[in-house]
């Protein structure tokens, strides 16, 4: 998790234009591209999990974002990589997480599709994946979150199974040209209300499930879905 982090900060430097980042930043990518697996080591029963997901995401936002600065060896290594542990396994096998009633459908599903939004060229493959990412996403927003949008994971996992969906949805919004709006949905804003409904003061909420009291959200995405949904 350390390593991924200090790869994703590296690449924001370089992207700010402090290129004496970018020695780190190579180093960072070509090692996570040479890992033997992405997942984490307890589940090996699974070929994706939620730390590829996080870990393909990651290195589709590097690929895209820093293009111009990166080798094209290394940005087509990126690419083989998340073809061939993330798409053509997502495409052949679904894992029981695929329609699954917690955070990781929302977090497996939201970055793959995000990864295939940002790399996939091949259209006909781009519109299978997405057809099976929001099919998964469906069942998330239907069963991971109570009728009124509550969840009984807390506050810190609603955060997590919606980081990646939020993601998601404004790619494809963007993509579709508004078409698509995963984020305008009813469903959405009774779920973007929960943790105001379970905040004991700023930073702090009832504490249930694996959630710990003191929950930290991230500032960009919360805004966003607060854009977006109308919630405040």
């Amino acid at each position: 998790w350390e390593k991924r982090a200090k790869m994703a900060v590296a690449g924001l430097q370089v992207l700010l234009g402090h290129d004496e980042y970018l020695s780190t930043l190579y180093d960072y990518i070509w090692s996570t591209c040479e890992k033997t697996v992405w997942i984490v080591a307890q589940r090996r029963d699974l070929e994706i999990d939620l730390r590829t997901a996080a870990t393909g995401l990651s290195l589709a936002e590097i690929a895209v974002g820093l293009k111009d600065k990166l080798e094209d060896r290394l940005v087509k290594r990126i690419r083989a990589e998340i073809d061939r542990r993330v798409f053509t396994r997502y495409l052949d096998r679904k894992e029981g997480w695929w329609k699954g009633h917690n955070n990781w459908n929302g977090v497996c599903n939201g970055g793959i599709g995000s990864m295939f939004l940002l790399l996939e060229e091949d259209t006909d493959r781009l519109a299978f994946g997405l057809a099976d990412v929001l099919e998964g996403l469906e069942v998330f927003l239907s069963t991971a979150f109570e009728a009124d949008g509550g969840s009984s994971e807390g506050a810190g996992y609603w955060h997590y199974g919606l980081s990646n969906f939020i993601v998601f949805s404004e790619l494809l919004r963007r993509r579709t040209g508004g078409q698509i709006d995963l984020l305008s949905l009813d469903r959405v804003k009774e779920i973007a209300r929960f943790p105001l409904k379970i905040m004991l003061s700023p930073g702090h909420y009832f504490s249930y499930s694996d959630s710990d009291e003191v929950t930290t959200m991230h500032p960009g995405l919360v805004q966003r879905l607060a854009e977006r949904t109308g919630v405040d």
